[in-house]
């Protein structure tokens, strides 16, 4: 990469960030579709302005440039966006099924450093994706997933023929949970699995008939999840996460917020995790006046 275009990226990652944070810090106070949008804006125009590359239609991107020990033989590999699936199944869930599914918890330390030492989080997703789990959100309707980061989860919905939006707040080569991407440190290849839109949460208003996907948010929440309950109120919630608990010495005010206007299917859909891991997807639904 030339130092010009090193620069570039640098700066663009800077400009993206900052507008990120302050239509986030400014939220509280904006109340219209219109003022959201122009938030969305910011974000977008920082970026294109410096002219960065952004993944813009459904294409997959060509392998990453992440650096990898030898894949185990007859793996999928997680850099190359075109091996989304490995026959019928998630390519993700084949790695699980390799490395996991037998192991007990001596072997726990052991798996652990294999899904490090081959990325398998950032280049595939936090939460591990089954067929079922997928026709289970498939099942809720048009989604809007928000958080999407590389877009993994929604490359299979949309494989599988769903009609989903996929944004997040940051560009892929900003976004310091996929490989390579650090503050400061631009990814050199865009990671996309498909077409992940840079925009804040207030896209959520202009899309009142969809049902919002969550997967891995951070936690305790950083504010954007509480401001999707409270200023959008959505009719259904799909949310995958380790469940409700205080986080890092703080009580968990999304899972506070969302107990006080929705209630959760039960039972949760169990998914399999990796080790050190309790995560499964949950849905909520707006309770009903009254």
């Amino acid at each position: 990469m030339l130092i010009t275009e090193a620069k570039m990226r640098d700066a663009a990652c800077t400009a993206t960030r900052a507008a990120a944070a302050k239509a986030r810090s400014s939220s509280a106070t904006r109340g219209t579709p219109t003022e959201d949008r122009a938030s969305s804006d910011v974000n977008q125009s920082a970026w294109q302005a410096l002219l960065i590359h952004r993944l813009t239609t459904e294409d997959a991107m060509p392998i990453t440039t992440a650096t990898l020990p030898a894949l185990p033989e007859g793996l999928p590999d997680p850099r190359d966006r075109t091996q989304a699936w490995d026959g019928s199944e998630p390519a993700y869930l084949r790695w699980w099924q390799r490395l996991a599914e037998h192991a007990g918890e001596d072997d726990y330390p052991r798996v652990n450093n294999q899904v490090n030492q081959f990325k398998l989080r950032e280049l595939y997703a936090h939460a591990i994706p089954t067929r079922a789990a997928l026709e289970r959100l498939l099942a809720l309707g048009p989604l809007i997933e928000v958080g999407a980061g590389a877009g993994y989860w929604a490359r299979l919905l949309r494989d599988l023929g769903g009609d989903v939006l996929a944004y997040d707040c940051y560009s892929p080569e900003c976004n310091h949970w996929l490989t390579g991407a650090v503050p400061g440190r631009p990814a050199p290849v865009t990671p996309n699995w498909t077409a992940v839109a840079v925009a804040n949460e207030g896209l959520v208003g202009q899309h009142p008939g969809r049902a919002v996907f969550v997967c891995w948010p951070p936690r305790p929440s950083n504010g954007y999840l509480i401001n999707i309950l409270r200023r959008h109120r959505p009719a259904v919630v799909a949310l995958i996460t380790q469940g409700m608990g205080p986080m890092r010495g703080r009580d968990d005010d999304f899972y506070l917020t969302l107990q006080e206007g929705w209630e959760q299917d039960h039972p949760q859909f169990l998914l399999h995790h990796w080790p050190y891991q309790t995560d499964n997807l949950t849905i909520w639904r707006a309770a009903s006046p009254g």
